[in-house]
């Protein structure tokens, strides 16, 4: 039992000697850490500075457009009878597009000539009517002369009253004034006359049209340019429409797009400047473009809730391609300035002096210690800057430096891909 005692103790005593040389062993090497970390300085991330390529763009969004499109007008009233496109079709010049119906144009004006002799039938047996109520009208004042002179002499014999008299002199008044309306033409059918005079007078000028239309009249709608039919407006069996266009020919090769420059961002854009262009329809597939009209005025445009003072630039589409359509949405971006084979690096490696914002710096690694260093910029995108002086290729500086870094502080460096 006692010997069970000691082994006890004694392994007691060996787990605490073996705890303390564990912690003196950490501290130890804790310590040689530390010398080792202040010998070698603190960990930046680097980049390596080379040369390249730098732009300024200037986004906006807009609609693919045909530069040139010719409406087909016909310019009479047709019965199509076929259509022999659709959209998407693309004619040539002269080319039939549709077939019209000549033979209804001709009994149209038969029609209306049938139509114009009933009214002058109409006329001549109206203005008889009216004759013949004059001389019917003559006739009745006389007997109403006559009758109202003999009782005049009845009545001064006694033989009627005054009432029965002045029945005889309403009656004969009331010719009289009617007759008078006859001379003064403003009788009811002196009217009905005028008015059957002035409908013939419309359908006359309705068969001068018919027969002017009848002269123009073609049996086919033809196309007048060559291209790609993008609108087709016409019916098989319907009425063509003077004024409306039958079919819209386009140069669907000729495009352009018109965007909205924002007031602040219109001062980067120039004639001739470059664009890339990517149809919504078309992605990861850029094509290119040109600045070709810049509007003299600015207009406000509603933007969601708000409003904004923009631009219209007109941009024309260099490249050809059959599945770019008119119609389609397009992201431009203008490029407004550009600069090949240059020293670039990230906007967020430059660090500014406090006390003057003019002066900017980065930090380059240099045997292992940091160096502030000035530089002068030139051209600047989103997210880079052109560095005119102060680097050179070959040189590494420290990527997003932080307000801790001194100079001459010696520092470890992780590589990382200049973007």
């Amino acid at each position: 039992m006692r010997r069970l005692n000691m082994t006890k103790k004694g392994k007691k005593r060996l787990i605490t000697v073996i705890v303390i040389l564990l912690v003196l062993g950490g501290i130890s090497a804790a310590a040689v850490s530390a010398s080792k970390g202040s010998k070698a300085g603190i960990t930046v991330d680097a980049i390596t500075i080379d040369k390249g390529d730098i732009f300024v763009k200037v986004p906006a969004n807009g609609v693919l457009e045909e530069v040139e499109k010719t409406m087909i007008f016909h310019e009479g009233n047709s019965r199509v009878e076929t259509i022999e496109v659709e959209v998407g079709d693309t004619v040539e010049e002269g080319q039939v597009l549709a077939t019209l119906d000549t033979a209804e144009m001709g009994n149209q004006l038969e029609i209306a000539e049938v139509q114009l002799e009933m009214e002058r039938i109409s006329l001549v047996k109206l203005e008889e009517a009216r004759v013949e109520a004059m001389k019917d009208l003559e006739k009745n004042i006389q007997d109403a002369e006559a009758l109202l002179e003999r009782n005049k002499e009845i009545y001064n014999s006694g033989g009627i009253s005054k009432v029965e008299l002045e029945n005889s002199e309403k009656s004969y008044s009331e010719l009289m004034d009617t007759y008078q309306q006859y001379e003064e033409n403003s009788d009811s059918m002196y009217f009905d006359i005028e008015r059957l005079k002035k409908q013939i007078r419309v359908s006359e000028l309705n068969i001068q049209d018919i027969k002017r239309n009848i002269t123009k009249m073609e049996e086919a709608i033809v196309a007048t340019v060559s291209g790609t039919i993008t609108q087709v407006n016409l019916q098989q069996g319907a009425i063509t429409n003077p004024a409306q266009p039958g079919f819209v020919i386009s140069d669907t090769n000729n495009l352009e797009i018109q965007i909205h420059v924002n007031e602040y961002d219109i001062n980067k854009v120039k004639l001739g400047q470059k664009v890339e262009i990517e149809a919504e329809a078309l992605p990861s597939v850029v094509f290119n473009g040109v600045v070709e009209k810049i509007s003299p005025v600015a207009t406000r445009m509603a933007s969601g809730q708000t409003s904004e003072t923009v631009v219209l630039v007109t941009i024309k589409v260099s490249d050809q391609h059959e599945m770019l359509k008119p119609g389609f949405s397009a992201k431009t971006r203008i490029i407004s300035e550009e600069k090949l084979d240059t020293i670039v690096v990230p906007f967020d490696s430059i660090v500014y002096e406090q006390d003057n914002l003019e002066v900017k710096y980065v930090f380059v690694v240099a045997n292992d210690k940091l160096e502030k260093r000035e530089i002068k910029t030139g051209v600047e995108s989103d997210f880079h800057v052109e560095v005119a002086e102060g680097l050179e290729v070959g040189d590494k500086i420290v990527q997003r430096p932080t307000t801790s870094l001194k100079e001459g502080t010696t520092v470890m460096v992780r590589e990382v891909e200049n973007k």
